[in-house]
């Protein structure tokens, strides 16, 4: 008797499965899905990384950000150039949450050395912050052609020894002797410490093991 029973339960469970198989591909709706691509654009001789695609609200994400540590999201292009040369962008954006003060610290950093620094007070202020972000992806002068680019992301926990070598980097690499003399080229002395800031930033993640990856090919946009 217990035998049989068992039998029609695994039989149920089998048809279950089946029929919501079933549905799903009669829906056209697949079982599991890579959130829709970021938008891609190409302006004034570089590539924008636009509308990042909405990953915060993923249960691994979510935990990794409450953990107080800071979580890094990098981005990759492939592509070629207008010459046909195989070229590569990347832009990169760390998000820390401060359980303390119960407020996110959002970094963001394109391949031109732009930044974008926020103190965000909510999971809602979080997730406007990081779809409104627009980061140069491709160094100036690279010439990025058009057509159908490959842009990648790797989701990156950092250890809090990381973080701290992270954030010493940075503050060696802007610190500056402020003297006269060096007024006239401060401009450029600063765009290159942050294209070098950029390169190391970028370095430490690889290797590292990602808690989430995603691809997409990406149609450029032209603007």
């Amino acid at each position: 008797m217990n035998r049989r029973w068992r039998d029609r339960a695994r039989v149920r469970v089998r048809r279950w499965t089946a029929l919501c198989l079933a549905a799903s591909i009669g829906l056209g709706t697949p079982l599991y899905a890579d959130p829709p691509a970021p938008r891609v654009v190409r302006q004034a001789g570089v590539l924008r990384l636009e509308m990042p695609p909405p990953v915060l609200g993923d249960e691994e994400i979510k935990a990794q950000l409450s953990s107080g540590l800071t979580t890094t999201f990098v981005f990759r292009l492939t592509g070629r150039s207008g010459a046909g040369a195989d070229l590569r962008g990347a832009a990169r954006v760390e998000i820390r949450y401060e359980p303390w003060d119960e407020v996110y610290f959002l970094h963001a950093l394109g391949r031109d050395g732009g930044e974008v620094h926020k103190t965000l007070e909510s999971d809602a202020a979080l997730t406007a912050a990081w779809r409104a972000l627009d980061l140069v992806a491709t160094a100036p002068g690279a010439d990025p052609g058009a057509g159908r680019w490959r842009v990648e992301l790797d989701v990156i926990p950092f250890s809090r020894g990381e973080q701290r070598d992270t954030q010493r980097w940075f503050s060696e690499s802007m610190d500056s002797d402020g003297g006269a003399e060096q007024t006239a080229r401060a401009s450029e002395d600063r765009s290159q410490a942050l294209e070098e800031v950029f390169n190391l930033l970028l370095a430490t993640s690889i290797g590292r093991r990602a808690i989430l990856s995603y691809s997409w090919q990406v149609e450029v946009m032209s603007r």
